[in-house]
């Protein structure tokens, strides 16, 4: 048996399934005469053009097609969609005020203006958010930051305790002795510069730094 003969009119399906159709190409259309197709008119004009760097350049042309009244509402924010999700405008929320504000038609400002609305606030929000989202990042960063250099004076200051020697000290926790006071007294991070040579040290260091105060402190090294 024929899958065609499974549909409810066989002869309508063999056609619409069997037979060529035309396929018009959009792209190489004129504009003026898109102009002219009344309901698909919009869909038609925002398909050929969705890939241009700035939809702003085809403000007249929409608002003319809003004005001749042949767009629903429904059809109008499903276009819009689609303009949003594969479309390129510079200020997307500037490009839809600038419509509502030259359409005559009522519904159709009340539209424009309230999807503009809805992505001013969302970006605000994400503006937000993402503002948020660096300052937690930054200072998890510099709290990372301040408890190794804590960490590392701390056992650099047990080591010189202990009796090891300066410049051992220096190596292994990645910090410079301080040139002007005792040299016991204190150790200083190396430069900004250096930070992120410090860092991957420490997780290395620290841990060696560990054992070894432990060492000594077993076997009683004074």
């Amino acid at each position: 048996m024929c899958w065609l003969a499974g549909f409810a009119d066989p002869d309508i399906a063999r056609r619409i399934y069997g037979e060529d159709f035309p396929l018009i190409d959009i792209t190489s259309t004129p504009d003026d005469e898109i102009m002219r197709h009344r309901r698909v008119a919009m869909l038609e004009l925002l398909q050929k053009h969705i890939r241009q760097r700035d939809l702003m350049d085809l403000h007249e042309q929409l608002v003319r097609l809003l004005a001749l009244g042949y767009t629903s509402r429904r059809q109008l924010k499903t276009l819009l969609h689609y303009l949003l999700q594969a479309g390129n405008a510079a200020d997307p929320v500037a490009f839809l005020r600038h419509l509502a504000q030259n359409v005559p038609r009522r519904p159709h400002k009340e539209t424009l203006m309230n999807i503009a609305q809805f992505l001013e606030q969302r970006g605000h929000q994400q503006g937000l958010k993402q503002g948020l989202e660096q300052g937690l990042q930054q200072g998890i960063e510099q709290g990372i930051e301040q408890g190794e250099q804590q960490t590392a004076e701390r056992i650099a200051r047990a080591m010189l305790a202990n009796g090891l020697d300066l410049s051992l000290v220096a190596k292994l926790t990645g910090l410079a002795p301080e040139m002007s006071g005792p040299a016991a007294a204190l150790i200083i991070p190396l430069s900004t510069r250096a930070a992120p040579i410090v860092r991957r040290q420490l997780s290395v260091f620290v841990n060696v730094s560990a054992l070894i105060i432990i060492n000594m402190n077993i076997t009683g090294v004074e």
